[in-house]
């Protein structure tokens, strides 16, 4: 509990949703700011307490995991589709393809750019080197 806490207590990003009053871009239903408060304070998730301890089944290749009661392991599983980190990932990329699309520059990856992936892109540069060498 004490490292959620205190892990998000200098980002300024992660302490947005519970300063000030609500506002419209940040739209939850009661379930979930229930779940974000709890995630934000790193208390036990009540919608994970009925299903702690089941196996994650994502892919027969990962590691098995199991649902612990902080949700951390349903939310970094690997190969889910719709998981939290990919879903941050995508819409902080797809807004910066937004950022670059308006401002006209060539770029890879997001919803706007082309190819919409940089699947490949880090290995071609360190290959690249390689190949200097």
């Amino acid at each position: 509990r004490r490292m959620a806490f205190f892990a998000s207590s200098d980002c300024k990003y992660s302490n947005q949703q519970l300063q000030g009053t609500p506002n419209e871009a940040f739209l939850f239903t009661a379930r979930e700011f229930r779940s974000a408060v709890q995630n934000k304070f790193g208390v036990p998730q009540s919608h994970c307490l009925p299903i702690a301890g089941r196996p994650i089944t994502n892919h027969a290749r990962n590691t098995p995991l199991r649902v612990d009661v902080y949700g951390y392991s349903l939310k970094t599983v690997t190969g889910a589709k719709y998981d939290g980190i990919r879903q941050l990932h995508d819409s902080i990329v797809n807004l910066l393809s937004r950022w670059l699309k308006r401002a006209h520059v060539p770029h890879k990856g997001g919803a706007w750019g082309n190819p919409q992936t940089c699947k490949g892109t880090f290995s071609e540069q360190i290959n690249r080197l390689s190949d200097n060498d």
